[in-house]
């Protein structure tokens, strides 16, 4: 895995003091406990009511941007979020992830994308399971759903965004073990005639699932990391 991200909320620190604690306790060096991230795209279909997000980087294909679970560590998710994404599949990285249907990232083409429709992103929700134990069988989307009052008005005039817009911090938080089956679903509405995936334009639409924590490396033998 790879990547890393900065500790602000106090919420936070708790949180990374505590796992640190634990894994000291169970023989881990606790510096192997750090700030990171996961970061997973999947392509949008219109004929798709669900899409498995695949946790591990040695499970499925991946974009270049995407940061996975080595099957060696463990990871304590303390805040998640499903996102938007707008990407050339030959020009990775010269997309931005978005917290809302921005129409002029997702301009509509006939037939096929209507941006009112990935508005279904926000209306769903996402189930967390762990081998056999399912830790959160429904988390709302529509709380995922961030865009902000000064919004895009060019290819150069971009959105308003704070930190951590559409994240929601997790309460308890998750721990996700690369030695286990990692399953996150999302599960969306779908109908006739939905249009959320480009045909004619070079651009592609992912859903992309985003959560902040902490990477524990070389924990994936470890368990009761997180307050579960």
């Amino acid at each position: 895995m790879k990547g890393s991200t900065i500790i602000s909320p106090e919420r936070d620190r708790g949180i990374l003091s505590r796992v640190r604690t634990l894994a000291n306790d169970k023989g881990i060096d606790p510096s192997k406990v750090q700030p990171s991230y996961l970061r997973i795209a999947t392509l949008l279909d219109p004929s798709k009511s669900t899409y498995d997000f695949l946790v591990r980087k040695d499970v499925g294909g991946s974009l270049a941007h995407d940061v996975k679970l080595d099957q060696n560590d463990s990871f304590v998710m303390s805040k998640m979020g499903i996102m938007l994404l707008g990407e050339d599949p030959t020009k990775p990285g010269t997309g931005l992830l978005q917290s809302y249907p921005n129409n002029l990232v997702f301009a509509a083409e006939a037939g096929n994308v209507s941006p009112l429709h990935l508005n279904t992103l926000y209306n769903g929700s996402i189930k967390v399971k762990v081998d056999d134990r399912v830790f959160a069988e429904a988390i709302p989307t529509n709380p995922m759903f961030a865009a902000r009052t000064t919004q895009q008005a060019s290819a150069t005039t971009f959105s308003e965004r704070f930190l951590d817009d559409g994240l929601i911090e997790l309460t308890p938080d998750i721990t996700l073990n690369g030695s286990k089956k990692n399953e996150i679903t999302l599960k969306v509405p779908t109908f006739a005639g939905l249009q959320v995936q480009y045909i004619t334009a070079a651009t592609r639409i992912y859903a992309v699932f985003y959560a902040k924590g902490f990477l524990i490396i070389g924990g994936s033998n470890l368990g009761g990391l997180s307050n579960q």
